[in-house]
């Protein structure tokens, strides 16, 4: 028995120094995280613990491999001015030349440098965000969400990476555009899928039209797009599954993937 159980950890130490070397040689992510900050009520610290909680995960995908880096921007009324609020790109301390040389206790060390080091720069972004979080939503006369605009900043941001960079765009938001050069879904609010669906294919005609960068190197083809929503109060209500489908229909026709918790 007792040479199982020591059988066990070795080949879960074996594991870890595979997926430590294997971190070293993968093409780096490249991540947008929009946070939507022109809700009418700041979020309570309870709905600030549930969007955290969803985004652990998340991070922890687009946030392991060295120069893996994400960029921190609003979604406000004034989304289109691209204020970065931070930018993180991980560095970890690399494996020695010799790691293979070493023997298994040293191999050990080194690989939980690099876990430490990963681990610590993840919750720091996860701080900052939390921070992002608990800031007070734009309020008064300049009041709006201005979503359209990120499809221009990530496309900005993208197209100036390389092609081998896997490229994600994250938002914590409700989707819902309201601005006087888009669209006010507020004033007047999706009424069917049929209408999303047509409003969605015209939407991204007009975007590539307004913005040359989302047709000149199709920046976001290939994009992994994902929306964690961050209050309950809309899940389930028709108008948010409107709302879902006309996102997806734009995104679908710039050629990116597209998926809405």
């Amino acid at each position: 028995m007792k040479a199982y159980i020591l059988l066990f950890f070795y080949l879960i130490f074996i594991v870890a120094c595979q997926h430590a070397e294997h971190r070293s040689a993968v093409a780096p992510n490249f991540t947008a995280l929009f946070i939507d900050r022109s809700d009418d009520e700041p979020f309570t610290q309870e709905q600030q613990g549930r969007i955290l909680q969803k985004l652990r995960p998340v991070i922890s995908q687009c946030f392991e491999h060295p120069k893996d880096q994400v960029e921190v921007y609003f979604i406000s009324p004034a989304t289109g001015s691209k204020e970065l609020v931070s930018r993180f790109v991980l560095q970890l301390p690399p494996l020695p030349e010799h790691f293979q040389e070493l023997d298994e206790r040293q191999q050990g060390r080194e690989v939980q440098k690099q876990n430490t080091a990963l681990q610590t720069q993840r919750e720091l972004l996860l701080g900052i965000i939390k921070k992002a979080l608990s800031l007070p939503p734009t309020k008064g006369a300049q009041a709006g969400s201005d979503v359209w605009s990120t499809l221009r900043i990530s496309a900005e941001l993208f197209g100036a990476v390389d092609s081998s960079v896997t490229r994600r765009v994250l938002y914590v938001s409700d989707m819902v555009e309201n601005t006087p050069n888009s669209r006010n879904f507020y004033k007047t609010p999706l009424q069917s899928e049929q209408e999303a669906v047509e409003m969605g294919q015209q939407d991204a005609a007009r975007m590539v039209d307004r913005w040359a960068v989302l047709k000149a190197n199709k920046a976001l083809k290939g994009a992994s797009v994902k929306v964690i929503h961050p209050r309950n109060l809309l899940e389930g209500k028709r108008s948010q599954t409107y709302v879902y489908r006309y996102w997806q229909t734009i995104f679908q026709k710039l050629e990116a993937d597209f998926d809405m918790e």
